[in-house]
């Protein structure tokens, strides 16, 4: 079930946004409809659940928003990131999926040119959409990635990070090296 806690998420989300990128109604919206998807929408695991959130949202959108055309609130997904243009980190939203990737393109130049593991990530529609949310987490406070091993939750948190100008740490990788030396194995 979701609670208050979960309301104040979708409030804090809304704080990231600055008057002067969300200045019109249907921007803010977009920007409210972001913060629900991200809060309430992406908890919900199974397809129908996530239709009929998607219908409610549309039918409040209609009693509520009665002046505002469906098309002038930009359509799903929300996606707001605060790496939308180079150099600039205020949280706004993303132009569509091909602007959002050129952004991250420019931006992961620089993070790869750092990292020596000659590892990079492939970035398609929906690992984008993973790196915005996981990104939008981090600059809330904090995350906690769960799920199979050797799926790229590290390198997204880490590319995430960097995008949002903060420097990972964290345990050493024992995938690439050995656990003696880190005092590990067996011996």
């Amino acid at each position: 079930g979701f609670s208050l806690r979960d309301a104040v998420k979708a409030c804090q989300g809304v704080l990231l946004g600055r008057p002067e990128q969300f200045g019109t109604p249907s921007l803010y919206v977009s920007l409210l409809l972001h913060e629900f998807d991200r809060v309430y929408g992406d908890s919900l695991p199974q397809p129908a659940e996530r239709n009929s959130y998607q219908k409610m949202v549309r039918e409040v959108l209609k009693r509520f928003f009665k002046d505002m055309e469906a098309t002038t609130v930009i359509p799903w997904p929300h996606i707001c990131t605060a790496f939308t243009k180079p150099g600039d980190t205020n949280y706004g939203l993303g132009r569509g999926m091909p602007d959002i990737a050129a952004a991250v393109k420019e931006l992961s130049a620089d993070f790869y040119a750092t990292r020596d593991d000659g590892q990079h990530l492939v970035l398609f529609d929906e690992s984008l959409k993973h790196l915005c949310r996981v990104s939008r987490l981090i600059s809330l406070g904090h995350a906690l990635l769960v799920g199979p091993g050797s799926v790229g939750k590290r390198s997204v948190a880490r590319l995430a990070a960097f995008l949002c100008g903060f420097h990972d740490f964290g345990p050493p990788d024992f995938v690439t090296s050995p656990p003696a030396a880190h005092g590990g194995g067996r011996g």
